[in-house]
């Protein structure tokens, strides 16, 4: 239980392939970027009833305001709809999670973070219903001196097919944008 803590700071539990569950006591107030990266275990993320930080739904640990997507869990369902309150999906939300099918993702979706989906396979599919430039604007840049989790591209090291929906194309793509992506065909 973490009922002195305040935060988590990023990269806290990074590849803890055997934590399976937390709880977040009301006390935490933010999540630091990646904190649970590669823990591909976590089923369940447990919140006090009077967050006001955090809520869960579907297996997914949002803001308060259902704004932003922190990560998701192992519980979240096969075929997932981000809601339409949803307007920043954070790094690494969805890595890992190879027991997704389809996520769909809404045009309210203005700021994906880097590796969003990485880890993902060609049996995955991503729908984009957002503006590609979304995607292009913090996808952009890549660390070359220390290329792989530094990497800002949102589909690094992904393998899922992409359908793209009621999407605007920016009309250029910068450097490293689908850097070692197998999934584009």
């Amino acid at each position: 239980k973490t009922d002195d803590l305040t935060s988590i700071p990023a990269y806290t539990f990074y590849n803890c392939q055997n934590l399976e569950s937390i709880h977040l006591s009301s006390s935490i107030t933010s999540v630091g970027e990646n904190a649970f990266y590669g823990c591909n275990n976590l089923d369940s993320i447990q919140l006090d009833e009077d967050s006001t930080a955090f809520c869960m739904e579907d297996g997914v640990l949002y803001n308060a305001d259902k704004t932003e997507i922190i990560m998701a869990t192992n519980d979240i369902p096969e075929d997932y709809e981000i809601p339409s309150s949803v307007t920043t999906i954070g790094p690494s939300a969805f890595a890992g999670k190879t027991n997704i099918s389809s996520i769909t993702i809404p045009s309210s979706v203005k700021t994906i973070g880097s590796k969003a989906f990485d880890g993902w396979t060609d049996s995955q599919t991503i729908i984009l219903n957002c503006p590609l430039s979304v995607i292009m604007d913090t996808g952009a840049s890549y660390n070359t001196r220390s290329p792989g989790f530094n990497s800002k591209g949102i589909f690094t090291s992904c393998g899922a097919k992409v359908e793209v929906k009621n999407s605007t194309v920016r009309k250029s793509i910068p450097a490293y944008a689908f850097y070692n992506w197998s999934g584009l065909k």
